[in-house]
């Protein structure tokens, strides 16, 4: 299978299996997205849509005690839903059977995710210790014996204390 061929364009295979987009035109297997109100109504128009409420909400709910695990397989569930809507077919819920597959598509799923976070996860963390080691190093830059606080050399560190998480 050959996915750029000589003449540097896209194989027949790329251009047939996948949802690019040229100048605002979209591929042959696209089609328009369904109404919004279809959107809201598909989760219950199944027969056996409270049995999936059901199991879907103890995992989210025990994802609050043991962390990750449980949301992989939430994750891992709506997967099938967004690929039926990618390729336009009719949404429909999946059953809960397949465990293994719901694993397999939510570590999938996670690691796309975490690696979309990742760039600010990484600005957020280096600001937070930016900010956490000017407010460790206020007191030291203040003086061995420390502010006076009778002559108001204090106030710059109060007002870091109250206002520094803003």
């Amino acid at each position: 299978m050959e996915i750029i061929n000589r003449s540097n364009q896209l194989s027949p295979f790329i251009i047939r299996h996948s949802l690019i987009f040229r100048r605002n035109q979209p591929c042959q297997n696209r089609s328009s997205p369904p109404p919004l109100r279809d959107l809201f109504k598909f989760p219950f128009q199944s027969d056996n849509w409270r049995n999936n409420f059901i199991v879907g909400t103890v995992l989210i709910l025990a994802s609050f005690w043991i962390p990750i695990i449980p949301l992989i397989f939430v994750f891992g569930y709506l997967a099938p839903i967004m690929r039926q809507g990618i390729e336009g077919q009719d949404l429909a819920l999946p059953p809960w059977t397949d465990w293994g597959r719901l694993g397999q598509d939510g570590s999938r799923m996670l690691l796309v995710g975490v690696t979309y976070l990742l760039p600010s996860l990484i600005i957020f963390i280096g600001g937070f210790l930016l900010y956490f080691a000017t407010f460790m190093a206020f007191p030291f830059m203040m003086g061995s014996s420390g502010p006076d606080l009778e002559s108001g050399e204090g106030l710059g560190l109060f007002l870091t204390l109250i206002f520094g998480g803003l």
